[in-house]
């Protein structure tokens, strides 16, 4: 597990990128660096090529590749799948294809690779594996790297607390706000696996504070993960404690009253959308409020949501929601309204409820979600409840807002990595 990267570890791993000129168009000062970070997320994998430059101000981090081009997450190697699920498989299958991609583009440019340092960190999705499989995922992972010819710089899991802080970090980079001082933004993320929240706070003796000194400015930081809070995994708690409540998880789905097209749940493996199911209920925002509680109170997590609200700065805060939580407004067409938590509650309650419900959701969004537009009212739902909440963050409606970029560039937290681990 990872838990804290070395400044100085990191400057010493990249001394071989440092430039005294090329003719490559990108590479001519002295003081470029070049780092190739791969976001092993729970539900893929990508790999980023970034350019580090020193200015006046701070600095510049210019992306010149992503790629995302492997059949499954790390997490996928973990021996339970078949052979072919084999720990000893991750580096060849699952980070070769990217390193060779990437690769491919640097020959075209004049890159070599013993100028680029290479790391990669996976998020929550690692995190539910046990740690001897980590371990040999990670050597496969390790030699795969050093075996094409990259600097090796660190492979390992993030901790959560980390996997906020640089999507944090990624977010007030690209606003500027570390360059001109100005007031930093929190933010609301929801993945696949896990949700984080971070933004600076006056609670500096809360355990989960960190203060990363960034150009400068030490920062002190609120930054929490909730394994199990990602949409999926919440999906498949609310389906489980459905079953314990005695409400059918139906409650969460649009009724097929044809019958057809039949929809499974993806990740449950099971039919949910049926003619015998009940129509879209309100009962589902219940449902999800309890798992919410529940994984939060969970071994692992020990940090009530609700609780974050009174921590000094909450209240103040404007947040940006990013992953799923941009992508749900964005579907729902709740991005832009004045009051984005009523308009999705709208839609939702308006799409899903009825006795033929399914026909309708399946024809907006399946080019939207794709294959996933059977679990489409239960994740708004979900992030009605998680974000909205009055048992979850309960954050004012007008004081987050969705974005997927920021002065035209995507977010990622692997930018806000090098933020924090490599900035003066």
């Amino acid at each position: 597990m990872i838990s804290k990267f070395s400044r100085r570890l990191f400057f010493v791993a990249h001394l071989t990128a440092l430039v005294a000129c090329s003719g490559s168009g990108y590479l001519t000062r002295p003081a470029e660096t070049l780092t190739a970070v791969v976001d092993a997320g729970s539900s893929g994998s990508r790999i980023y090529l970034y350019k580090t430059t020193p200015d006046d101000s701070f600095i510049q981090i210019t992306t010149l590749f992503t790629s995302k081009d492997v059949p499954h997450e790390l997490s996928w190697y973990d021996g339970t799948k078949g052979a072919d699920s084999a720990p000893g498989n991750a580096g060849a299958a699952g980070i070769q294809p990217l390193l060779l991609r990437m690769n491919a583009y640097m020959s075209n440019h004049g890159i070599r690779k013993d100028q680029v340092a290479v790391s990669v960190l996976a998020t929550a999705g690692m995190r539910m594996v046990d740690a001897n499989t980590a371990s040999t995922i990670y050597q496969s992972v390790k030699s795969t790297v050093t075996g094409n010819g990259f600097t090796f710089h660190q492979v390992g899991t993030l901790t959560g607390q980390n996997e906020g802080l640089y999507a944090w970090a990624d977010v007030n980079f690209l606003a500027g706000n570390f360059k001109r001082g100005a007031v930093t933004q929190g933010i609301v993320e929801v993945g696949g696996a896990s949700s984080q929240v971070a933004f600076v706070t006056s609670s500096s003796q809360d355990p989960n504070v960190v203060t990363p000194l960034v150009n400068g400015v030490r920062y002190p930081v609120f930054s929490v993960s909730y394994l199990g809070l990602g949409q999926s995994q919440a999906r498949l708690a609310m389906i489980k404690d459905s079953a314990s409540g005695g409400v059918n998880a139906s409650v969460c789905y649009p009724n097929n009253g044809t019958g057809s097209p039949a929809a499974y749940d993806a990740d449950a493996g099971k039919l949910h959308v049926s003619s015998t199911g009940s129509s879209y209920s309100a009962a589902c925002f219940g449902v999800y409020e309890k798992v919410i509680t529940n994984v939060t109170a969970s071994a692992g997590n020990n940090y009530p949501i609700a609780t974050i609200s009174s921590l000094k700065g909450f209240n103040t805060t404007q947040f940006v929601g990013v992953s799923s939580v941009y992508k749900v407004l964005k579907d729902w067409g709740a991005l832009n309204a004045a009051n984005p938590q009523q308009s999705l509650q709208d839609a939702v309650i308006s799409k899903c409820s009825g006795s033929n419900a399914w026909p309708g959701v399946l024809a907006q969004y399946k080019n939207v979600n794709g294959v996933f537009s059977q679990n489409a009212c239960a994740n708004a739902t979900y992030l009605n409840a998680y974000v909205y909440g009055h048992q979850s963050l309960g954050i004012d409606p007008s004081r987050l807002v969705g974005t997927g970029t920021i002065n035209g560039s995507d977010l990622t937290w692997t930018r806000g990595f090098l933020v924090v681990d490599t900035a003066p």
